[in-house]
């Protein structure tokens, strides 16, 4: 996977989780208003998160390729506390070794960008 920034603004706590079961990998990502006040999250288009799978420096997929997003500006608020979840699966098609994967918020103002690396099948 390229070398970059990675984390989340202080004011938001963050988690990346994966589930591998069998083919099926579910990457869940959540970010927490860590602060005591509202937060509006400012998107520049109607995405609001991103998952990538890399395998080396090879990008497997990612799963905003194929989709249409609108292109207007959203804000989505955080109360004091509040978590916001997004999940999405994905098949790794018989694939098996070690794999990275980049989980995003497309936060204009509060971007989050957490990696994870898990494996699919038994160590060799």
């Amino acid at each position: 996977m390229p070398p970059g920034a990675v984390g989340a603004p202080a004011e938001l706590g963050s988690s990346f989780n994966v589930v591998v079961a069998g083919d099926s990998v579910l990457f869940e990502l959540h970010i927490t208003n860590a602060t005591t006040r509202p937060i509006a999250l400012e998107f520049a288009t109607s995405q609001r998160y991103d998952v990538e799978i890399w395998s080396g420096t090879e990008r497997l997929w990612r799963w905003s390729d194929g989709q249409s997003f609108a292109q207007m500006l959203g804000a989505d608020s955080l109360t004091a506390g509040e978590t916001r979840r997004y999940s999405v699966a994905w098949s790794s098609r018989g694939r098996t070794g070690l794999f990275a994967a980049r989980g995003k918020v497309t936060s204009m103002n509060y971007p989050v960008e957490l990696r994870t690396e898990f494996r699919i099948g038994t160590l060799p």
